[in-house]
């Protein structure tokens, strides 16, 4: 897993025999109920009505079939059309122009986890009762996409008689693109009950009384990039590169939050009533909305050929720094149909910083590896949580054991991701056509 996020609070307010296990209740539900959010493939564990922040998979895999093969690691290699993503200081290397199309069909797999903590269970004898119990489940289905992701042209120039090269590149990449569901056989929910509450009778057992929530919900979530890239040869052995994207998204979210308490021991009555629901509380979520920004990568590319007799060198060294997109979208929440919140909250795409070198040995063979850094916690900034009924002051600020509505905090670990692969270039035929393997 390359990110989490976690619920923090600085206080307990509940104290005595009972604390220390109502406090790892507290860390089991802050690790469970919360947004995890990663790169390319990692799964939610998560129960939240924050729909739009649940499950993003970015596409940090940098495009095309011959980076695939190597597991991604291209920043030192980039020497195809593909690098205005990977490394724009690459771009010195092409000697034609070139055009580039890639489609791509994702199979995702939907995801379900379940958990239990205490149990509702009272034991005929002495009335003794397990307590508190947080049972947890989490199900997501994320549907399969198919769609061009990365379309692209390179053109180089040279610039005077010295042979020097500047290399013009366009491209559009799909960062991000998921339609996600929960689903409605109420697989993502959670049921608590702590010891405060009363007994209840289920047929002819006597258990602890609980409350039961379940969320429902979609999400849909594009985000797209047009960009503009250049790379220079500032010296025989060494280029830069800039690319400028026009980044843009759209969102659209839904999630309803049913929250089922028959003797009123959570639901307030204050609370603006449904006629249709007096036992229960419905939160409601929803956003609708889209919005664009300006971001650039850097890159650097050293491949010292003055230092070799061949005029070619073995080891290519590569640097980049990628500013990620920053978005705002509107997002509302309601109470029973009664609107209780209306708020901007950002959609963040990490900043990542990448260090790779390949090393070309035996005529034929290329061993590449690769080291990038991924500032998760930049999606924090700006964001504010919703209406979200597991983390509100009624239960994450008072039955749950935190302090105050102001403590809650939301956290985001930063990712590192290596990548490495090995490369094969066989001839084929007495012609120049040749067959290249790779392994990652």
């Amino acid at each position: 897993m390359q990110g989490s996020r976690s619920l923090r609070g600085n206080a307990p307010v509940r104290s005595g025999p009972g604390a220390p296990r109502l406090r790892r209740g507290v860390l089991v539900l802050a690790a469970l109920t919360l947004v995890v959010c990663g790169a390319g493939g990692v799964s939610p564990l998560a129960l939240t009505d924050e729909e739009i922040y649940r499950n993003f998979q970015f596409n940090f895999v940098n495009p095309g079939a011959r980076s695939l093969g190597m597991g991604g690691a291209f920043i030192a290699v980039a020497d195809d059309p593909t690098t205005a993503q990977a490394n724009p200081a690459g771009l010195d290397s092409l000697r034609e122009p070139q055009f580039y199309f890639e489609y791509r069909v994702a199979d995702r797999d939907d995801d379900t986890f379940t958990s239990d903590l205490g149990s509702l269970a009272v034991d005929p004898n002495t009335g003794e009762r397990e307590l508190p119990f947080l049972g947890l489940s989490s199900g997501t289905d994320t549907d399969s996409a198919s769609a061009p992701t990365f379309i692209s042209f390179s053109w180089p120039l040279e610039l005077g008689t010295a042979g020097r090269r500047l290399t013009i590149a366009g491209s559009r990449l799909v960062q991000l693109d998921q339609e996600v569901t929960l689903p409605s056989s109420g697989a993502t929910g959670a049921t608590f009950s702590f010891d405060s509450f009363p007994l209840a009778v289920n047929g002819n057992t006597v258990e602890s009384y609980a409350v039961q929530t379940t969320v429902q919900g979609n999400s849909s979530t594009q985000i797209v990039s047009y960009d503009v890239a250049l790379g220079i040869e500032l010296h025989q052995d060494f280029s830069a590169g800039l690319t400028l994207s026009y980044a843009t998204l759209d969102a659209e979210a839904r999630s309803t939050t049913h929250v089922l308490d028959p003797q009123g021991v959570i639901v307030n009555p204050g609370n603006p009533r449904l006629p249709s629901t007096p036992d229960a509380d419905i939160y409601e979520t929803s956003t609708d909305d889209s919005d664009s920004d300006f971001t650039y990568t850097l890159g650097l590319h050293w491949h010292p050929g003055s230092v070799f007799a061949s005029g070619v060198s073995p080891w290519k060294v590569g640097a980049v720094y990628r500013r990620g997109a920053r978005f705002a979208v509107e997002e509302s929440a309601s109470l029973n149909g009664t609107s209780v919140l209306e708020v901007e909250n950002r959609i963040v795409v990490p900043d990542r910083f990448g260090l790779g070198v390949s090393y070309a040995f035996l005529e034929r063979w290329m061993v590449v590896a690769e080291y990038e850094r991924v500032e998760y916690s930049d999606q924090l900034d700006g964001f504010t949580p919703g209406v979200n009924y597991l983390t509100s002051a009624g239960v994450a600020g008072g039955l749950l054991g935190i302090s105050s509505p102001e403590d809650i905090e939301f956290e985001v670990d930063d990712g590192d991701i290596v990548r490495a692969g090995l490369e094969y270039d066989m001839p084929l035929g007495s012609s120049k056509n040749r067959l290249t393997l790779q392994t990652k």
